[in-house]
């Protein structure tokens, strides 16, 4: 407050010292005018009394008005300037403008702003002619305003005097309040130093505070770490005593059985010798008790339909695509009633097992396809055919001989009894049946190609087929052969030879695809018919080849003609009273994944 108030009252000071300026210089043109009006113009100038006489007499009236309005001027601008004392800095603004323009207001018509010369200080003979007619009345003569006149020379040096010693009062007055506002503003200097200066000390005492309040912290936290770190390693060393004690407690005690051992250690070692070898005999009679429940397959443990894919088996690059495209193509197969079905007692595989006495006969080979492998012919001139055989119902005719004595296979394709004998339209023969990749070609047969076989692919029918011995056992150890409906054209992927696609689409699959279920996924959170449950896990363990080209999407399982019953169907069959569609409907297609090909 004190510095607030020393502010105000050193911009008082200022108003009061600008508006004694203001005053001088308003009065200094007229005291300049008057002067030079009383010494008077020259004697040789003086030609024309009349002139001189009524230049006389306009420069009274313009000195009388101007002293009148000076002095009402100064006298408002003490009163103003004692309120701007008494009302503080908000009023200084005001007061400059109040004062600045009542000067102005208050300056008589012909008088010049401070700085310029007035016009009535030119000379009287140009710019003040006599008015010759000017009535007597109004003529107001120097010597009857002033008392100057002939005779009156003295007081004229007094009033001189005098007004030199008002000026000099008006000087050291301004000089005064000249250094009365240097000192008010070396005190208010002075005084915002020192604000200054406190408030940077003030600034540097929080500073300092802060740095050690930050220090404090630092030093606390350290202290903490330190205190956690002697805990952990005070912990840390108590558990490594504790494991020490204990591994002296097991020692010891490890040290009284061995002791205990070698009181009886050749009985011990007997006894335990012979429950090894007891052990031994146990798992090699397990293993073989094992192998022997497993269903029986056809083909080496290598073959495409036996060898299971390692979980990060490479897939090709759109194979989601793919199955994308694969899976819609099911949806709509089931909305216009052709669902994925499971082939059994129709457009599937009768195997014929028979033994080593069975009697032969020859299978003749169409003769518009015999000029195209004689081999085959010659393969087919004795084969171990049932006489009462019936191929697979459908317009493929399909059939196996699977002779295990002799480890030979032969399928057909076409197969018909006629009154000449039995006759195929293709197929093929295999010897060492049990060590072949389930593919025809050269080692098959002799003479044998990679035309053979009774697929569209030269893959053996008998392979991926779910046969009556692996549902009896509730497990399918190998690939399932899978048929679909519009396989790609002009290409097939090995260990396929041959193709009947005929589709362009760059999603479709091309024969001999290999397709498996994702590894990740987990089918027992799917809670799917048993059935189903057999087709996933063998689909996701070995997976799915594409064997042949269907009307619809199919699955095959052996057909059971040959037994005489159906036990697919019927609430005690394999389909637990369910159809074969219905089977397929749960099964999660969208979840398979294509592997890398090998396009030919």
């Amino acid at each position: 407050m004190l510095f607030v108030s020393r502010r105000r009252a050193g911009r008082c000071l200022v108003l009061s010292i600008m508006a004694v300026i203001a005053c001088a210089l308003a009065l200094a043109p007229a005291a300049t005018a008057a002067g030079a009006r009383h010494r008077g113009p020259s004697r040789g100038s003086r030609t024309h009394h009349g002139k001189r006489h009524g230049a006389k007499k306009a420069s009274t009236r313009v000195l009388c008005e101007r002293k009148r309005r000076q002095g009402k001027l100064c006298r408002r601008l003490e009163e103003k300037r004692e309120a701007s004392r008494q009302g503080g800095a908000g009023e200084e603004s005001k007061t400059v403008a109040a004062v600045s323009g009542e000067a102005e207001s208050q300056a008589p018509v012909g008088a010049s702003p401070v700085g310029e010369q007035s016009p009535v200080q030119s000379s009287p003979i140009t710019e003040a002619p006599a008015k010759p007619t000017e009535p007597a009345e109004e003529e107001v003569t120097k010597h009857e305003v002033t008392g100057e006149g002939p005779g009156k020379e003295k007081p004229d040096r007094a009033e001189e005097e005098r007004r030199r010693e008002e000026a000099k009062a008006r000087e050291e007055a301004e000089k005064k309040a000249r250094e009365a506002a240097e000192k008010r503003a070396r005190e208010e200097a002075k005084a915002r130093e020192e604000a200054e200066a406190k408030a940077r000390e003030e600034a540097k005492a929080r500073e300092e505070a802060e740095a050690k309040a930050r220090e404090e912290a630092e030093a606390k936290a350290r202290e903490e770490a330190e205190r956690k770190a002697r805990n952990e390693e005070a912990k840390a060393k108590e558990e490594a005593e504790k494991r020490a004690r204990e591994e002296a407690e097991k020692k010891a005690r490890e040290e009284t059985e061995k002791r205990a051992r070698e009181e009886s250690e050749k009985k011990a070692k007997e006894e335990a010798e012979q429950k090894a070898r007891e052990e031994a005999q146990k798992a090699e009679e397990e293993k073989k008790a094992k192998e022997a429940q497993a269903p029986f397959r056809f083909f080496s443990s290598t073959s495409v339909w036996n060898e299971e894919p390692p979980a990060d088996a490479p897939l090709e690059s759109n194979s989601a695509a793919v199955i994308e495209a694969f899976v819609k193509e099911i949806a709509a197969d089931e909305a216009a009633k052709k669902s994925p079905n499971i082939n059994t007692t129709s457009w599937s595989v009768p195997v014929y097992t028979v033994p080593a006495d069975e009697s032969l006969v020859k299978v003749t080979l169409e003769a518009a396809r015999l000029s195209k492998s004689p081999a085959l012919q010659t393969a087919w001139e004795a084969v171990p055919l049932p006489s009462d055989a019936q191929p697979a119902a459908g317009t493929d005719k399909h059939l196996v001989v699977w002779q295990p004595s002799t480890d030979k296979l032969w399928e057909f394709w076409h197969l018909e009894k006629t009154e000449a004998g039995w006759e195929a339209g293709w197929g093929g023969a295999m010897q060492d049946a049990l060590t072949n990749s389930g593919s025809y070609g050269p080692e098959a047969w002799s003479g044998a190609l990679t035309t053979w076989g009774a697929s569209a692919t030269s893959l053996s029918i008998a392979g991926g087929l779910m046969t009556l011995e692996d549902l009896e056992k509730g497990e399918i150890n190998h690939a399932l052969a899978m048929a679909i409906p519009n396989p790609r054209g002009e290409v097939y992927a090995a260990p396929a030879h041959r193709t009947d696609g005929w589709s362009t689409e760059a999603t479709s699959i091309p024969e001999g695809a290999h397709l498996r279920l994702n590894p990740n996924l987990d089918l027992a959170s799917l809670h799917l018919p048993k059935m189903t449950l057999m087709m996933a896990e063998a689909a996701q363990r070995y997976g799915i080849v594409v064997r042949d080209s269907a009307a619809n999407v199919a699955i095959y399982g052996q057909d059971p003609t040959p037994t005489g019953t159906n036990p697919y169907t019927g609430s005690h069959g394999f389909y637990e009273g369910k159809s074969a569609q219905q089977i397929l409907q749960a099964f999660p297609w969208k979840e398979l994944q294509l592997l890398k090909m090998e396009l030919h």
